[in-house]
């Protein structure tokens, strides 16, 4: 019986894998899933023109991804729970998800087109960077090892930098947010004594504080479920006990493509016009954007 082999779409990509020993250990024209599942290594595809990373969720043991420079608008990493490395600088991501158990220590991800993304698992970071994003609001406080982090030129409104352990800082910049007016922090009298330019850029206008935020609804606690999924044709959405009204609904496919959709008496979808394959639901609310995935039989 034949070993299984991996969809890769991507020609580039496969190519590079394909060139790899260290990953195409039969040395044919495929990959197979038991050469995906054991390789332990680093991938480095910087620029060399990858659209599309489907596949790189079968290496469960990848230790270092450097994808930067390329065109890829979608990255999920959900299984690459090995990964300790990730540059993905200077693509068009609007999509990125990290390792659901994480051993990130490094992450990059400069110069794309994010507008949320949680790091609530991501609790080994010690450097971080997302400076020319698009982001809302960011939350470290779950991030007790960061020592060094950027977010300057997005659209902050809000930033949770409070991680009990803001006195190991030794770097960050926030600057460049207009909307940044409150910056949440371990101790404010300790941090407007101790962090000074140019190693600690906060913003014009932006102040410390440690209370920036008690009002706002974290929802990351919220319940919101989707179900079936797999599914064909209607996906039913659970609000129970959500505490955020949807403003706005949006799908977006692996190309990184965003469309509006209707949400049909306040709890079912219709996708039976889409075509076979995986897809991220976006839910704009008062408090921010949460995102599902499901896929389309």
């Amino acid at each position: 019986m034949n070993a299984q082999t991996i969809d890769i779409p991507d020609s580039t990509f496969k190519s590079y894998l394909i060139n790899n020993p260290f990953i195409n250990i039969n040395s044919d024209e495929e990959i197979q899933l038991d050469e995906a599942l054991t390789f332990n290594g680093f991938i480095d595809i910087n620029g060399i023109g990858i659209s599309n990373l489907s596949g790189i969720e079968y290496f469960h043991s990848l230790t270092a991804l450097r994808c930067q420079n390329n065109s890829l608008t979608f990255l999920d990493l959900s299984s690459n729970s090995a990964l300790k490395t990730l540059d993905c600088e200077n693509n068009m991501i609007v999509f990125l998800k990290l390792p659901e158990i994480s051993h990130l220590t490094y992450l990059n991800f400069n110069n794309n087109d994010l507008t949320e993304i949680d790091f609530i698992s991501s609790t080994q970071l010690v450097y971080l960077f997302g400076r020319n994003n698009e982001l809302v609001h960011i939350n470290i406080s779950t991030c007790p090892n960061i020592t060094s982090f950027s977010f300057g030129s997005n659209n902050l409104s809000s930033a949770n930098i409070s991680n009990e352990n803001n006195m190991n800082f030794e770097h960050f910049n926030l600057g460049d947010n207009t909307d940044l007016i409150c910056i949440q922090v371990d101790n404010t009298l300790w941090s407007e004594t101790n962090w000074v330019t140019p190693l600690f850029i906060k913003g014009a206008v932006a102040n410390y504080s440690e209370s920036c935020y008690s009002d706002l609804i974290d929802i990351s606690t919220q319940k919101l479920k989707i179900y079936p999924n797999p599914v064909r044709d209607q996906i039913q959405i659970d609000l129970n006990d959500f505490g955020a009204e949807i403003l706005e609904l949006n799908i977006i496919d692996d190309q990184g493509k965003r469309s509006q959709l209707n949400l049909y008496d306040s709890h079912s979808i219709y996708i039976n016009h889409l075509t076979q394959g995986t897809y991220i639901l976006e839910f704009k609310t008062q408090s921010g954007l949460i995102y599902e995935r499901f896929t389309k039989l």
